[in-house]
């Protein structure tokens, strides 16, 4: 008996042993599965955090080439309108030649026009004397006529 118990006390503290070192693998247990809960909460948030990562990378993509396009249009409209400044820029001073151009015929014009009333008052002027000669030659030839018929009227 003394060997039953020995054998039973053995198998006790081995069954003490086992329990302990069942409790020990419980706790250890116990701790991986919060090393990989907590691991997995993390991988959770690494994913959220690059799905979020990665939508801002598209949204700043978006952003940049917005960005882009509306600085090629401005280009595009600054080129527009710095050609239509030059074009202006042309037709003003084709505007001005021009007006100076004719600025230049109408200072000949009015040149013109006032040689012509200084040459019509001088017609004018010529035809009053080359009538008034004309007439006093008619008066002349007139008088000459009476004279020589006074003349001839005394004479004979």
């Amino acid at each position: 008996m003394k060997n039953d118990e020995k054998r039973l006390l053995e198998e006790k503290q081995q069954v003490n042993h086992e329990r302990e070192q069942l409790e020990t693998y419980k706790m250890e247990l116990e701790r991986i599965k919060s090393a990989l809960e907590a691991e997995k909460e993390r991988i959770s948030e690494e994913e959220n955090n690059q799905k979020l990562t990665e939508q801002e990378r598209q949204e700043h993509s978006l952003l940049t080439a917005k960005v882009k396009k509306e600085i090629e249009e401005y280009r595009m409209r600054s080129n527009s309108l710095s050609e239509e400044m030059e074009d202006l820029r042309k037709q003003r001073q084709k505007f001005e030649e021009e007006w100076e151009q004719l600025d230049e015929k109408r200072a000949l014009l009015v040149e013109e026009d006032k040689k012509l009333k200084i040459e019509r008052m001088n017609l004018e002027r010529w035809r009053k004397e080359k009538a008034l000669t004309d007439d006093i030659k008619h008066k002349q030839m007139e008088n000459d006529d009476i004279l020589k018929g006074e003349r001839a009227v005394n004479c004979s």
